[in-house]
């Protein structure tokens, strides 16, 4: 029987510094969760534009650190992310909910 790549084991230990920065990043995107309250802001108009830049620039930050890339990358990355979170709370307020799903679901796809 032919060997196939499902056979070898590239799983690793995680290091001390992957747990310590898994953690570091999860709770700063819980402390992101928490600003509406912290604050004072309106959570109606926070979580819908915001919760993609809760979840999605902690998770590129994870990819960030296990790739080992350049910090020219990682610096661009956090640029694009903070670029769209200025962008999506510009909007207006009293843009219709169907076209604020629309610019929230694209932006983050983008």
């Amino acid at each position: 029987m032919k060997d196939s790549i499902f056979d070898k084991k590239t799983t690793s230990k995680p290091t001390v510094k992957e747990i310590l920065s898994v953690v570091l990043l999860a709770l700063l995107a819980g402390s992101m969760a928490k600003l509406p309250y912290i604050l004072s802001i309106d959570e109606e108009f926070f979580y819908p534009r915001n919760i993609g830049f809760i979840i999605f620039p902690a998770l590129a930050a994870y990819v960030d650190l296990k790739k080992r890339l350049s910090l020219l990358k990682v610096i661009s990355t956090g640029l694009v992310f903070i670029l769209f979170a200025i962008y999506i709370n510009l909007l207006p307020k009293t843009l219709s909910d169907d076209m604020l799903m629309l610019v929230c679901i694209h932006l983050l796809v983008l």
